[in-house]
């Protein structure tokens, strides 16, 4: 309980588990059932990405958030954003540290995609871990 976590740990926590390499789940979302497509292509609406991502002590599995915009034909624009993984030298062999990324949704945009992977380097499972997603968008 005294390493770096969420306040609310666990609420969203994924782990890598038995898998031979990686673990992957992804989601798509239409963002226009809740952002107007104007402001977006008026180049006004921002993003925040963040999570909290890690592994066990000095192990050196690992999670990785990419993150993609889509048009409504389903296809990318703009660029593809990283976040994550971090080694045990960035976590300082906490299981847990917190990472965000923040960038402007480019014009086209619709829908997005994140994908986690979650992937094995060592040892006999797959323990690498991402914990509290969090996705928000806000005018400039």
């Amino acid at each position: 309980m005294t390493t770096p976590r969420p306040s609310d740990r666990g609420k969203c926590h994924f782990y890598g588990l038995n898998s031979t390499y990686a673990t992957t789940m992804w989601q798509i979302v239409d963002m226009t059932t809740s952002i107007n497509p104007a402001p977006i292509d008026n180049q006004i609406v921002r993003f925040n990405l963040s999570a909290w991502l890690g592994d066990y002590a000095r192990d050196e599995d690992a999670a990785g958030i990419l993150f993609t915009f889509l048009t409504q034909a389903n296809q990318t624009v703009g660029n593809t954003t990283t976040l994550g993984p971090v080694s045990p030298a960035d976590r300082n062999s906490a299981t847990l540290v917190y990472r965000q990324i923040n960038g402007q949704v480019p014009i086209g945009a619709r829908r997005f995609k994140l994908l986690v992977t979650i992937t094995r380097v060592s040892g006999s499972i797959n323990d690498g871990d991402v914990d509290n997603i969090a996705l928000w968008f806000y005018r400039l």
